[in-house]
Formats: structure tokens, C-alpha cells, sequence
């Protein structure tokens, strides 16, 4: 399976993108003028498959929606305008501290982290069942949390249908 990714975007004449992986750590960040959307579909697929797609404003711009139609992620956007301010304490207080080089590439990190943040408590569920059941394979983990995320199940079930078909697979 590819790496599952949390996008986030700041589109427009400048844009930016930020990749996070489902652990939080940020695997890109990067911003140029001009960039195509066949251009930006394949910089993001060469480090995954992205399962969330996320915006720093609200609602989400149409580029933003129409990069997440390409995929099989869902679009995500705060529910309120995000102050600069907050941004950057929320930047600050995040361990990985990317060196931006402009606004755009801090709003495309701000998404991902907004993103990241409602997911994180759901993707620690998962590692934590996972570990009670002794499964410590990441690509078991990664899939599980994907599947929970696309097919909107409980995270009971989605390990339970996934061990079946392991089981099944190994006989």
C-alpha cells in the first residue's frame, strides 16, 4: 500500500503544499508560482496516496476541492478563519519545525496540522488496540487507519474484517 498522506494546500497564484504522514511528521513542504494541478497530483504522488485533504480556510477553496476529487480522500477545513497569530504559536508549539520560506508555505502547514490534530486522537486509538491484540505491523496499522478514515467504520470492526482477511490470505 502507498503511504497514506495528510495534504494540506494553500492554493492560488502562489501555492503551497505540506505532506504529513498519519504519525504527524511532516515529509514536504514546498511552494513555487504557478503550479499546475498535473504538477502538484505528481509531486504529491510520489510520496503517497493522499486520505485527507486540507484547507486553512473555511470553506475550502475549489482547488482544494477539486485535487481531493482525485483522489480517495476526504476535504477537511477549519470551522472558523485561523489568525496568523494562532498560526504561529501553533507552528511554534509544533515538534517539527519546518523552515518556511514564505506565508504560504505556514497556512499549507497550518492545514495539515488543523487536520492532523482531529485525526491524531482517532489514529492513536487504532496503534492502541492494535498493541492490545499484539499487531505491531506498521503496514497493518497504516491500512487499518486508512480503512477507518475512508469507509467511516468503528475501529473494532475495520481490525476485525482486517485480521479475517489476513487469516484467510495466510491458509
Amino acid at each position: 500500500m502507498n503511504r497514506p498522506l495528510v495534504v494540506g494546500i494553500d492554493p492560488g497564484t502562489t501555492t503551497a503544499v505540506a505532506l504529513m504522514d498519519l504519525n504527524g511528521v511532516v515529509l514536504l513542504v514546498t511552494s513555487r508560482k504557478g503550479f499546475a494541478p498535473a504538477e502538484l497530483r505528481a509531486l504529491i504522488t510520489s510520496y503517497g496516496t493522499p486520505v485527507v485533504v486540507c484547507s486553512d480556510v473555511s470553506p475550502a477553496q475549489k482547488a482544494v476541492l477539486k485535487l481531493a476529487a482525485g483522489f480517495p480522500a476526504q476535504v477537511t477545513s477549519p470551522e472558523t478563519i485561523v489568525p496568523r497569530r494562532e498560526k504561529k504559536k501553533m507552528l511554534r508549539a509544533f515538534e517539527f519545525r519546518p523552515r518556511l520560506r514564505n506565508d504560504h508555505e505556514r497556512d499549507a502547514v497550518c492545514a495539515a496540522l488543523l487536520a492532523w490534530r482531529e485525526l491524531r486522537p482517532l489514529m492513536e486509538k487504532v496503534d492502541s488496540r492494535l498493541a492490545k491484540l499484539g499487531v505491531g505491523d506498521a503496514a497493518a496499522a497504516s491500512t487499518i487507519k486508512v480503512q477507518v478514515l475512508q469507509n467511516k467504520r468503528n475501529i473494532t470492526t475495520q481490525i476485525r474484517q482486517f485480521l479475517s482477511t489476513e487469516k484467510k490470505g495466510n491458509i
